[in-house]
């Protein structure tokens, strides 16, 4: 495995371990920092300590780093991520419908802003952080979405298909309030 390979699995692997460290709420954590010729030693660190390994490691993510901490965000877990529009293929209406473009929340879908989930796992009103796409509040439900998929809103159909089917990281943020 080359150099740049092992770097970017130690970065996640730090990123990661910060990020189950802050959710479980550990003051402190064992973890093997590993390098290409180590031996796997066991170090205890706390979540500050780590956090300085991972900014060592991947300086460009020291602001999602800051931000899991300052937030305080509960780790909900990996979920299948897809896209849709309001466009008649994906939700079977056209503009002209009164109902076009309104979530099952009754807000209207916003791109950037409104998430389909089951309601039984993610409540309307639950704002989730989704790794590399940011904050979605849940205002929609979806035909297809069971357990641990979502569904994210976009304007343009064409761009809901290029988004395709992705496992991304979900944290709950905490629920609109109102």
């Amino acid at each position: 495995m080359s150099g740049n390979g092992m770097t970017a699995i130690r970065r996640d692997a730090a990123l990661y371990i910060l990020v189950l460290a802050l959710a479980l709420g550990a003051s402190t954590i064992s973890y093997a920092a590993v390098g290409p010729d180590d031996p796997a030693p066991v170090v205890t660190a706390s979540p500050t300590e780590i956090k300085a390994v991972a900014i060592a490691e991947a300086p460009g993510e020291a602001e999602k780093i800051d931000e899991a901490i300052i937030r305080d965000l509960t780790y909900a877990g990996t979920y299948t991520v897809t896209a849709y529009s309001a466009d008649y293929a994906c939700c079977g209406k056209y503009p002209d419908d009164p109902a076009y473009g309104i979530t099952a929340s009754g807000t209207t879908a916003t791109e950037g802003t409104t998430v389909a989930s089951d309601w039984d796992v993610l409540p309307p009103g639950t704002v989730i952080y989704i790794d590399g796409i940011g904050d979605r509040i849940v205002e929609d439900l979806g035909s297809g979405i069971d357990g641990t998929d979502l569904d994210l809103y976009f304007e343009d159909y064409d761009t809901a298909l290029e988004f395709g089917v992705q496992k991304l990281d979900v944290w709950i943020v905490g629920e609109v309030k109102g």
